[in-house]
C-alpha cells in the first residue's frame, strides 16, 4: 500500500529551497547520460522504429539516463504489440461466432492493453503535456572528477 506522495528528487528539493527543511540524501543514486543509443533487446522493426525515434528525442532533452534504457525498451516491446494487434484489425473490429454471435476480436483486447502499457511508461518519460511539467532535464555530466562531487554535496546541504 502506497504511504504518501512519491518522494522528490533531491534537485528538485533544492530548486524550491527545500521547504519542508528536512536532511537531504546526500547518497541519491545520479545516473550518467546515455551515450550510446543501443537498444537493450532485440526489437522488430516496430520496436526499432519506436526505439530510434524515442531514444534520440529522450537523448536530445536530457531525459534517458543509463537507467532508463530498458523502461524505454519495454516501451518500444508493448508499442510493437499494439502495433501488430491493429493490423489485425484492418478487417474488421468484429467476428461472428456460433456461441454469441458477433462479438470483439481478441486483437481489440491487446491492443488496448499494449497501448495502456505503452502510454503509462511515456508518461514516466513526460511524452505528453501533462507529465512533462513535473520532469526536470537530467544535468551536464560531470565525468568522474572528484572534486565535482564534493562540490554538489556541500551546495545540496
Amino acid at each position: 500500500m502506497k504511504r504518501g506522495p512519491t518522494p522528490k528528487p533531491n534537485r528538485l528539493k533544492v530548486l524550491a529551497g527545500n521547504p519542508g527543511r528536512r536532511p537531504l540524501n546526500e547518497d541519491e543514486p545520479q545516473p550518467k547520460l546515455i551515450a550510446r543509443l543501443n537498444a537493450p533487446v532485440e526489437l522488430d522493426a516496430h520496436g526499432l522504429k519506436f526505439w530510434r525515434y524515442y531514444a534520440t528525442l529522450l537523448k536530445r532533452i536530457r531525459v534517458l539516463s543509463e537507467a532508463d534504457i530498458h523502461a524505454l525498451a519495454a516501451a518500444a516491446q508493448w508499442w510493437s504489440v499494439y502495433q501488430r494487434a491493429m493490423e489485425g484489425l484492418k478487417q474488421g473490429l468484429t467476428q461472428v461466432t456460433e456461441a454469441n454471435g458477433e462479438v470483439a476480436k481478441p486483437s481489440v483486447g491487446i491492443a488496448k492493453q499494449a497501448f495502456s502499457q505503452c502510454w503509462a511508461i511515456m508518461a514516466a518519460f513526460g511524452l505528453n503535456p501533462g507529465d512533462r511539467g513535473k520532469l526536470r532535464a537530467l544535468p551536464p555530466d560531470a565525468g568522474d572528477d572528484p572534486a565535482a562531487k564534493f562540490f554538489a554535496r556541500r551546495f545540496l546541504a
